[in-house]
């Protein structure tokens, strides 16, 4: 099958966020994609800092901030906090190609009319990119030999990483 997902292209690890995803990705006919209903958890525009009494204990009242589980670290909410929408039922993805031209193929979360939804090939806002875009060459009959990379989220953080890491992770240190 030719649905996967590898970093860069798909895999992503929620580290110390509460990014998290489960719908699901499949190819269900020769030129048919099927996105399982399932929720997606966005990041929210957190920034993770040291924990310091002094300035944390009151945003963690007001819900501004809260503990991480090693009681080291605070995610300090800039704003927007994390979102979890639900796609409720399952989505078929008819896929075809063109006698000529190659065509190109895109999934994304998207809420319509305050329902979450997907749209092939979406140009206006998006929640996020479940299907990253691929190529079907002309007169193609199956999608079996198509890479097609999909979103997949792994809890904690990438093997030889840990919650050490965070500020690299998080941007608040570069390299360079």
């Amino acid at each position: 099958m030719a649905i996967s997902s590898v970093q860069n292209r798909g895999l992503i690890y929620a580290g110390d966020t509460p990014l998290a995803c489960s719908i699901y990705i499949a190819q269900t006919g020769p030129m048919q994609l099927t996105v399982r209903g399932g929720s997606f958890t966005s990041t929210g525009a957190a920034k993770i800092r040291h924990y310091a009494p002094e300035t944390h204990d009151q945003m963690i009242v007001e819900g501004k901030a809260e503990m991480l589980p090693d009681g080291q670290r605070v995610r300090e909410w800039a704003g927007v906090k994390a979102v979890t929408y639900v796609l409720k039922g399952d989505c078929v993805v008819n896929v075809t190609s063109d006698h000529v031209h190659p065509a190109t193929y895109g999934v994304d979360l998207v809420v319509v009319e305050g329902e979450v939804t997907i749209q092939v090939n979406s140009k206006g806002p998006k929640i996020q990119t479940l299907v990253f875009p691929f190529v079907v060459p002309p007169g193609c009959k199956d999608l079996s030999d198509i890479p097609i990379y999909v979103l997949k989220v792994l809890p904690g953080f990438p093997p030889g990483t840990g919650p050490e890491d965070w500020r690299m992770q998080s941007g608040e240190v570069s390299l360079g």
